[in-house]
């Protein structure tokens, strides 16, 4: 569907109440006409066109650079990020160590202790075997 602009000075209920326009102003609104050439309007829509490539590509770059300063704090945060994590790492690594070595120790006099239960429950063995013969 075309749009068709109308000019309200042209339709026949406006020209009752319109001024005649002198012939001198039409004839210098012709001549300016005239001075448009289809190689200028075709200059004016190019300069168009590639001010908004132009326009364009700098926000392509803006975007990319955006893109750029982004993607060095995220990998800042996630250096950072890992350090703090890899230290957590270290101070819980020297607790479980000590916790662990702890244990350990626990274990080797629970085994002793068993050793010597067991070494106590045999000469009791031996003992009431003596006793009962």
């Amino acid at each position: 569907m075309e749009l068709q602009q109308t000019n309200p000075e042209l339709e026949p209920s406006a020209m009752s109440c319109v001024k005649p326009v002198p012939q001198q102003c039409l004839t210098t609104k012709v001549n300016a006409l005239s001075d448009v050439t289809r190689e200028s309007l075709y200059a004016s829509a190019q300069q168009v066109v590639d001010d908004l490539n132009s326009k364009r590509k700098q926000d392509t770059q803006l975007l990319s650079d955006f893109k750029k300063a982004l993607h060095e704090q995220m990998e800042s945060a996630c250096n950072r990020l890992e350090q703090h994590m890899f230290l957590g790492y270290e101070k819980i690594g020297d607790l479980i160590q000590a916790k662990l070595q702890e244990f350990y120790m626990c274990l080797d006099r629970i085994e002793k202790i068993e050793a010597e239960l067991h070494e106590f429950k045999e000469a009791l063995k031996i003992l009431y075997q003596d006793m009962h013969s």
